[in-house]
């Protein structure tokens, strides 16, 4: 990431639903945190995985970078529409349902992806990975909401997060060079299997759910969309989401092999997810201005990334890009949830931001084939630093007045 009021007035809107600090939920049981853990773990794994799925279905499937760029942008499309739709209803829905199905999505998804050289049922694979993230994504936000310190669940998770993000790619990165697709996408289907087990230990709906504040409308999307914590969210992965998928030929280009750009993943992985753990222990009053600079430093790196000439450089660029990026993902969650601690806020920007930046993918692959260079991505990125912190900056200017603990 319907009805949602001006950020001035959100703290007032929340103290008549009865959710305000003082009477914000009780730390949870174990299931939340077991059950939390499962639905970040697919994710997850993804995240060192799109840079490899690109390059095996470019070679499995003869595909150009616009191609495979149309690809991604069905899995962010998908992904942005089931996340809208359960938010809206998110009260009434079990976050233990969402995670299976979730993964069961995914599990059917990249299925589709391991074998053939047709193009569009990728595509179609593509889709219900997607929607299958939707599904995890609402189900991580409902269960945040429901501790009274967002920031300790959701750095408790890096520790899950890092271990499928840096043995996804080494793993993948090797099967690609004697499996190909079948390797890469058979890794990822695998990763929400093993979640699995964990997803099913979450709880169910809610019983002391408060009133959502976002109406199953379209009305209420037009809102959601309009709200700087929202926007904030599109401008600053922008730049990522222009970058990332193309990350492997980015390193190819510098002579790297895949299983060397899969292992590269991983190391940075493990220095980005040893400094991110700490966004757990921040207090409130650095929450705004940590991600901010986060923001600012992701899109400086992801812009720098392609330009670099050499391989030095370019992995500088990416451990800043990696670093940053583990900051923003947390600390966008802790915003939303203080910001509206019902949850809606958060999957609802996770969803809004897939639906607006799911043509980011085809945008960039388009741009890469016309002008026969990935450092025009630099692009992107420069829009994510403007826009990302301005943006931002207005949507945490309240942030002090929705304290994210029971103080």
């Amino acid at each position: 990431m319907a009805g949602f009021p001006a950020l001035a007035n959100r703290r007032a809107a929340c103290s008549s639903c009865g959710m305000n600090a003082a009477a914000g939920p009780k730390e949870s049981n174990w299931r939340v945190w077991v059950g939390f853990f499962g639905v970040c773990a697919p994710s997850s794994a993804g995240i060192g995985l799109t840079p490899l799925m690109t390059t095996a279905a470019m070679a499995a499937r003869d595909l150009n970078e616009a191609q495979i760029g149309l690809a991604f942008s069905f899995d962010l499309l998908a992904n942005a529409l089931v996340t809208i739709w359960v938010s809206q209803r998110l009260a009434k829905f079990s976050p233990q349902v969402l995670g299976i199905v979730g993964a069961l999505l995914m599990i059917g998804g990249n299925a589709l992806g391991m074998f053939g050289e047709d193009y569009w049922p990728l595509v179609l694979g593509f889709a219900m990975r997607g929607a299958g993230i939707g599904c995890l994504l609402n189900a991580q936000s409902a269960l945040a909401a429901r501790v009274a310190s967002p920031q300790r669940l959701v750095g408790a998770s890096m520790a899950i997060q890092m271990a499928m993000i840096i043995a996804a790619p080494v793993l993948s990165g090797r099967l690609i060079e004697t499996h190909g697709q079948i390797g890469v996408f058979g890794i990822y289907a695998a990763a929400a299997a093993i979640a699995l087990p964990l997803i099913v230990f979450a709880p169910g709906v809610r019983k002391d759910a408060p009133p959502s504040t976002i109406p199953p409308s379209f009305a209420g999307v037009l809102a959601l969309i309009r709200s700087p914590f929202v926007i904030a969210g599109i401008l600053a992965y922008l730049g990522l989401n222009a970058m990332w998928p193309f990350f492997a030929q980015v390193a190819g280009e510098r002579g790297l092999q895949p299983s060397q750009a899969g292992d590269l993943i991983a190391i940075v992985t493990v220095g980005a997810g040893i400094i991110g753990i700490s966004s757990a222990i921040l207090p409130d009053r650095l929450v705004a201005p940590v991600a901010l600079i986060a923001v600012a430093a992701c899109a400086i790196g992801s812009g720098l990334l392609p330009m670099a000439p050499t391989v030095p450089l370019m992995i500088a660029a990416f451990a800043v890009m990696a670093t940053s990026f583990t900051f923003m993902q947390n600390l966008f969650m802790t915003i939303g949830v203080r910001l509206d601690r019902t949850g809606g806020l958060n999957a609802g920007s996770g969803g809004v931001n897939s639906l607006i930046s799911s043509s980011t993918p085809t945008l960039a692959g388009m741009l890469i084939h016309a002008t026969g260079s990935y450092a025009s991505l630099a692009i992107f990125s420069l829009v994510a630093l403007i826009g990302g912190v301005t943006m931002l900056r207005i949507a945490v200017r309240d942030l002090d007045r929705a304290p994210l603990t029971q103080a």
